[in-house]
């Protein structure tokens, strides 16, 4: 804060000092933000010596700071006359004049000032200023002319007359005054918003807009420029451009997330805009998550979004940041857990199936889903973990239960615990003999181990009498018959395997070309070896048999 200068003519000095010291400790209060304080000393100093004009001075500016015009003008008038060449003191004083709105006296003071001192751009420049809010424009213009011919152009002068002349309703020569400058200063982003301020004003919104993107062009991020130009093609319905400018005015810190979110409201409730343009809804959603990646409610709207539009995968990220803070209620962790395993997402299918089981410990739902997320990310241990009788007892429902059974077998016999898993599988058949999907997998892996086949042969036969059309479990018995050493049988099951489904198999092709070799037919073999490449098999394996078909009798 900056110290006054105190002075007081010579001949007080002689004079009683107590109203001196008085001066110096109201400085010393004024600095220390004591006003009333101060304003208590400077009065004691008037009382001792009515002529101290800094005194005078000071009051009326503290006056004025408190918002008491009327004393701040008296004792300003004061310090002017007893120091008229002080320009603190007029300066002061012509400011508190325009505060209540004398208006005659501030012209009075600032042409005799011009008077005495005409190379003070300064107070022309304050004098014009003051014929406008005195409604005096035409002088206000002539003056600020006056400034332009004696002293060349400048930003403040034109500013003041496109603003005179904007008061006026005179747009036109507003947005001249603008433009002059322009020319000057191209690259000024503000006398561009002027500019496009004034053009809206005359009803030539098209100007408006080029003023508003060469704002954009010099700003990208500047407010003003970016709300009037999604207006400007919104009301075009030029709606691609107006969500473009949309989407940067989202990134701004400038609109509340409140009035975001409405706007959003209003375009996603909207059938033509989320049936037309749905990728620039998309867009803004994205923009509004990457910004507040912390807002329940932003994310909400973007998972339905994309579920209504058929993006599952879009649809799980956006649910996925809630999920992780573990605060959701059940619907949402469900409908996260249908998201995942529709997309086929198991890592994450995994991961919110076991926080909601850590959520939701009685929930027959989400053990299932666990278990069904463990086995498909080859975590067998978890799965029988997760599907223990403790955990199992919970699942009330039998189809659930069964499916959850059937995983368990299915985990054993991966860790090679055929014991359990047999036994599991078995004991699944004798409760619910019409479930041939455990009957075919069952008899399948006790021919790769080439265990119990004629228990296998038995089990997959029911199989192909019930779905005699069912690719798969045609293949099955097949490879049972191939184990088994009945080869010709096998090709008649091999080859109805291939005619339901399995042409484009990997599997069944190599199970046909290992029957075929096995019959001695070696072209045949080789056909289904070459498919089987093609299908994508282990070419260094394929190569190998097809190789070894070489060196046999044709």
């Amino acid at each position: 804060m900056l110290l006054m200068l105190i002075w007081w003519p010579a001949h007080a000095q002689s004079e009683n000092t107590d109203y001196q010291y008085a001066l110096i400790e109201a400085v010393k209060q004024k600095n220390l933000g004591n006003v009333p304080g101060a304003i208590e000393l400077y009065k004691m100093v008037l009382e001792e010596n009515s002529n101290v004009a800094v005194a005078h001075y000071e009051l009326g500016t503290l006056f004025a700071l408190m918002g008491n015009r009327e004393k701040a003008a008296h004792h300003l008038e004061t310090a002017v006359t007893m120091d008229p060449g002080n320009k603190w003191y007029f300066e002061s004083y012509v400011d508190v004049l325009l505060m209540i709105q004398d208006f005659k006296s501030a012209q009075h003071m600032l042409k005799a000032r011009i008077g005495t001192d005409k190379g003070n751009v300064d107070h022309l420049y304050k004098l014009a200023n003051v014929y406008f809010l005195d409604n005096k424009s035409r002088k206000a213009i002539k003056t600020l002319e006056k400034i332009e011919r004696e002293h060349g152009l400048s930003e403040k002068i034109t500013l003041l007359k496109a603003n005179i002349y904007e008061k006026r309703g005179d747009y036109k020569k507003a947005l001249s005054e603008v433009e002059a400058i322009l020319d000057r200063f191209p690259e000024s982003v503000q006398f561009h918003l002027v500019a496009a301020e004034l053009a809206m004003n005359s009803n030539d919104e098209d100007l408006a807009a080029r003023y508003y993107r060469k704002v954009f062009d010099l700003d990208s991020l500047n407010i003003y420029a970016l709300t009037n130009l999604t207006d400007y093609y919104r009301e075009k319905k030029e709606y691609k451009n107006s969500f473009f400018y949309l989407d940067k005015s989202f990134q701004s810190d400038e609109i509340d997330y409140d009035k975001k979110m409405a706007i959003l409201s209003f375009y996603l409730s909207d059938e033509y805009f989320s049936r037309n343009h749905g990728k620039e809804l998309e867009k803004l959603l994205v923009t509004m998550m990457n910004k507040y990646p912390d807002r329940r409610d932003v994310h909400l709207f973007a998972s339905d979004f994309f579920i209504k539009n058929m993006k599952y995968r879009e649809a799980l990220d956006a649910l996925l940041p809630l999920l992780n803070k573990k605060q959701e209620k059940y619907p949402l962790w469900r409908q996260g857990i249908l998201l995942a395993n529709a997309t086929g997402r198991m890592e994450d299918l995994l991961k919110i199936t076991s926080m909601a089981v850590e959520m939701y410990p009685d929930s027959a739902e989400m053990i299932f889903y666990k278990g069904i997320a463990a086995y498909e990310n080859e975590k067998y241990e978890e799965v029988i973990l997760t599907f223990s009788d403790e955990q199992l007892a919970r699942v009330d429902d039998q189809d659930l239960n069964g499916q959850a059974r059937m995983l368990l077998a299915e985990s054993y016999n991966q860790l090679e615990m055929y014991d359990v898993s047999d036994s599991i599988f078995r004991e699944i058949i004798r409760s619910d003999p019409d479930n041939y999907l455990v009957m075919n997998n069952f008899s399948y892996y006790l021919s790769l181990r080439e265990e119990s086949l004629d228990e296998a042969e038995r089990l997959s036969r029911i199989t192909i009498e019930k779905e005699p059309q069912n690719g798969t479990y045609l293949d099955t018995y097949a490879w049972i018959l191939y184990k088994r050493g009945e080869y010709e049988e096998a090709e008649t099951y091999i080859m109805q395997a291939l005619k339901w489904g399995g042409e484009g198999d990997l599997e069944v092709n190599l199970h046909a070309a290992e029957i075929y070799k096995s019959l001695g037919n070696i072209p045949m073999a080789r056909a289904f070896y070459q498919k089987a490449l093609v299908l994508g098999g282990d070419k260094e394996e394929l190569i190998r048999k097809l190789e070894a078909l070489n060196g046999r009798m044709e």
